[in-house]
């Protein structure tokens, strides 16, 4: 349906009166139509994701292989002071970032198809482009390092995997997220579950390892060249640049919720499993490093 403005043709006013009218028309009829569906009992959050489903597909989209690396690739570029102040840098502006998604979710309701949706709305159709390609190609290379650090891992007991590069690795690989896009073609709830069982089996080792470091957590050890004058890792603004590089890649996965706006049951709960992820993953990903 075109909507005609005032300034639609010569006659604009006149047209703008009858045109009124039949959207007044139209809009009778489907609220009718929609009557009519909620009177035969059919439920609109049929299908939806629910609040649980979609803090679970932010903090498993946030959590990859970058946590696992976490410790070695920080501890290469940073002592612990540089790293603090590197840390409450990230956590300030990756908080921020949450809360524009959920200020966005709220005040622009009509766009559910994902953060480029937002790119193209504020800047139009070239950027919106630009920004769903460059999203979709992330997404790819972010698949290819996961599953290359899974198998190298798995190389570990199966020699034919090793190094997660071989033929027989390459193959695995595709097989495993050919099987992911099936369980997304499945329906996105099934997915959601999958990814649900995924992300418990991602945390609980994280928690598991956290528990035994803090037992094992020597104040000495930590304190001892605190700022790195002595570790060859350069000034403090050199060593926060360079752990604050680690630190912003693993963040990548915050935007989950926005990708999946269109399918939850309460808007407002993108802006909540955005923020509670966040910061859940924020205290996570600090514990481990």
């Amino acid at each position: 349906m075109v909507i005609l403005g005032p300034g639609a043709s010569p006659a604009g006013h006149r047209n703008n009166g009858v045109a009124k009218g039949y959207e007044v028309s139209m809009a009778e009829q489907v609220v009718g139509q929609a009557s009519t569906e909620v009177s035969m009992g059919e439920d609109v959050n049929v299908g939806k994701l629910s609040f649980p489903a979609m803090l679970s597909l932010v903090v498993g989209s946030m959590i990859g292989g970058g946590i696992f690396s976490l410790p070695q690739n920080i501890a290469a570029a940073a002592s612990p002071g540089p790293m603090v102040i590197g840390w409450t840098i990230t956590g300030i502006g990756m908080i921020c970032l949450a809360m524009v998604y959920q200020k966005l979710a709220i005040r622009r309701p009509d766009l559910d198809n994902g953060i480029y949706a937002y790119a193209k709305a504020g800047f139009g159709d070239f950027i919106g482009f630009n920004s769903a390609w460059g999203y979709w190609l992330s997404a790819l290379i972010g698949n290819v390092g996961y599953l290359v650090l899974l198998f190298s891992t798995v190389g570990k007991f199966v020699p034919a995997f090793a190094g997660g590069n071989t033929v027989w690795a390459v193959l695995a690989a595709s097989v495993l997220l050919w099987l992911t896009h099936a369980l997304v073609l499945a329906g996105v709830r099934t997915a959601a579950f999958v990814n649900t069982i995924a992300t418990i089996a991602k945390i609980v080792p994280l928690i598991t390892f956290i528990a035994i470091c803090a037992v094992a957590f020597d104040v000495g050890v930590f304190t001892e060249d605190f700022w790195g004058s002595h570790a060859g890792l350069g000034s403090v603004f050199a060593q926060t640049k360079s752990m604050m590089l680690v630190t912003v890649w693993v963040f990548i996965g915050i935007e989950g919720a926005s990708i999946y706006s269109k399918r939850v049951r309460k808007r407002s709960d993108v802006g909540k499993a955005t923020v509670g992820g966040f910061l859940f993953v924020l205290v996570l990903l600090i514990g481990v490093n």
